[in-house]
C-alpha cells in the first residue's frame, strides 16, 4: 500500500518537474491530482482492510460459536451416557441383591426342611 502511494507521489512529482516550460498553475494541478489520487487510493485501501478485518472477525465469531455448541452437545451426551450407565448399574445391583436374597431364602427353607426331617428321623429312631 505504501509503495502505491509513494509511486503516485513520485509520478506526480515527475510530472510536475518535467513540465518546466509550462505554467506554475499546471504544475500545481498535476501535484494536486497526484495527491488527490493518492488520497483516494489510500482511502480505498483502508476501507478494504476494514471490510476484510470485519469479515475475519465475523468468521472467527461464527467458528467459535459452532465450536462451543459442539462441545456443549458432546458434554451433554457424555453426561447422559454416564447417567444411563449408572442407572443400569444400580438396577443390576438391585437385581443381584434380590436374587441373593431369594437364594438365601430358598437355602434357608431347605435347611429348615432338612433339619425338620433330621429331627423327625431322630425322634422315630428314639421311639423304636
Amino acid at each position: 500500500m505504501k509503495k502505491v502511494i509513494l509511486s503516485l507521489l513520485v509520478v506526480g512529482s515527475l510530472l510536475a518537474t518535467s513540465c518546466g516550460d509550462k505554467k506554475k498553475e499546471q504544475k500545481e494541478g498535476a501535484v494536486t491530482e497526484a495527491v488527490e489520487g493518492a488520497k483516494e487510493t489510500a482511502t480505498e485501501a483502508v476501507e478494504g482492510v476494514k471490510e476484510t478485518a470485519t469479515e475475519a472477525v465475523e468468521g472467527a465469531k461464527e467458528t467459535a460459536t459452532e465450536a462451543v455448541e459442539g462441545a456443549k452437545e458432546a458434554a451433554t451426551e457424555a453426561v447422559e451416557g454416564a447417567k444411563e450407565a449408572a442407572t443400569e448399574a444400580v438396577e443390576g445391583a438391585k437385581e443381584a441383591g434380590k436374587a441373593a436374597v431369594e437364594g438365601a431364602k430358598e437355602a434357608a427353607g431347605k435347611a429348615v426342611d432338612g433339619a425338620k426331617d433330621a429331627a423327625k428321623g431322630a425322634l422315630d429312631a428314639v421311639k423304636k
